[in-house]
């Protein structure tokens, strides 16, 4: 999507400003693009002036009110927590945002970021975990990206800036660099990295809960909108746990140092050992310190996913108790020999056999329908008053596998 960005001048006319304000204006309206690769948008006509409006918002010069409030509401991008940021950073610097509406399907899709494959297994040395930290939000601020600061091809040739005084993508898009137009963006990304920063500081010296409580909420409210982080997990051989960290740190200092700053890969943890199942799914003992074990940390398994049953979860659970702490592989494999039989053997208590379901949508908004979704259905045609709507959770017992599952 694109749009011009409209500066205010003393007269309390707008004067129309490049992708670059300090560039002059004569350069084009800049761009705004979103993560999906939609069509242009016309920019406002240039005979229709904006200008401050009295009573605040932006008003046209037929005096239509526009303000994201207003009857008329205009269709911004997704993320009204990126625009809320947007619009007060540049009402500190006398800048409009245009009312910008969004066109295409909106079923445009990206090359999404690149996942190693796993090397799935059961590792009995040490693996040091290494975080790039904010890592979008990193490239953001080191490389200046930011609405305002993209040039147009149009922009670009008429300008002719020099090549040390811009940053060129991959792609070919075209960003100025700070020393000639600091991007609105990355100082907002710096003001909030800066604050939750000193939000987890702060935590980490509070001793009142209910001071914990508030600043915990604090710097997780701060979390970069952009907010995963990207992990790399790495067998260096070290034998012990120490050894590890000692690499993985010195690693993590020279991979940051060929990176242009704020980029910056930073070692978080050891897991020793260490369960690989597939693709963001493993479970470990959790190191950060080489005298302990700070916990059993799992992702993406069935200790942690709630559309498990509780016995599913209470299994996965103590099998990898028995592998990761008391090493007993045998142990495990006969726990899990014992579960079953109790199961066949009707032994189980049914409440742990319970699974529950979130319901996302109507039954005719799926295109396969699941067994919750199916269940919902049969409820509402029995009694509509009693039966689970949009957003609850539907809880359900199996009973007998539908034709050619598979069992155990």
């Amino acid at each position: 999507m694109w749009a011009s960005w409209m500066a205010s001048d003393t007269t309390g006319t707008a004067a129309r400003v490049s992708a670059s304000p300090v560039l002059g204006p004569t350069a084009s309206p800049c761009h705004l693009r979103s993560g999906t690769a939609s069509p242009p948008l016309r920019p406002p006509s240039p005979r229709r002036k904006l200008y401050p409006a009295p009573a605040g918002g932006l008003r046209q010069s037929s005096e239509t009110l526009v303000t994201p409030c207003s009857a008329n509401r205009p269709q911004w991008p997704a993320g009204s927590k990126v625009l809320s940021q947007l619009l007060r950073k540049a009402k500190q610097k006398s800048l409009v945002i245009p009312n910008v509406r969004s066109q295409g399907s909106g079923q445009e899709t990206f090359e999404g970021a690149t996942v190693l494959e796993a090397k799935a297994g059961f590792y009995e040395k040490p693996i040091a975990t290494l975080d790039f930290a904010s890592l979008y939000p990193s490239i953001m601020m080191a490389y200046n990206l930011c609405y305002c600061t993209l040039l147009t091809p149009e922009d670009a040739r008429k300008l002719n800036l020099p090549a040390e005084s811009v940053n060129k993508t991959p792609s070919g898009e075209i960003f100025v660099k700070p020393t000639l137009q600091k991007g609105i963006l990355p100082e907002i990304l710096e003001e909030l990295l800066t604050a939750r920063k000193r939000a987890k500081a702060d935590l980490k010296e509070a001793t009142d809960p209910f001071e914990k409580a508030v600043l915990d909420g604090r710097q997780l409210a701060l979390k970069v909108i952009y907010g995963d982080t990207d992990s790399v997990m790495v067998q260096f051989g070290a034998p012990t746990v120490e050894g590890a960290m000692k690499l993985g740190r010195e690693a993590a200092e020279y991979i940051s140092n060929t990176f242009t700053k704020p980029i910056k890969l930073e070692f978080e943890k050891v897991y020793y050992p260490y369960l690989l199942i597939s693709k963001k799914r493993y479970a470990g003992l959790f190191w950060t310190n080489p005298e302990k074990f700070d916990k059993m940390d799992t992702k993406g398994i069935e200790t942690v996913r709630r559309d498990n049953c509780l016995l599913v979860k209470n299994l996965v659970t103590e099998c990898l108790h028995k592998i990761l702490i008391d090493r007993d592989i045998p142990g495990a494999v006969q726990y899990v020999k014992n579960t079953i039989s109790d199961l066949l053997m009707n032994r189980m208590d049914l409440s742990l056999l319970v699974i529950t379901k979130g319901l996302t949508k109507t039954g005719d908004d799926y295109a396969v329908k699941a067994a919750h979704v199916e269940l919902a259905e049969r409820m509402r045609k029995r009694d509509q008053a009693t039966a689970p709507n949009v957003g609850d959770r539907v809880p359900y017992v199996i009973i007998k596998a539908a034709k050619g599952a598979k069992v155990l």
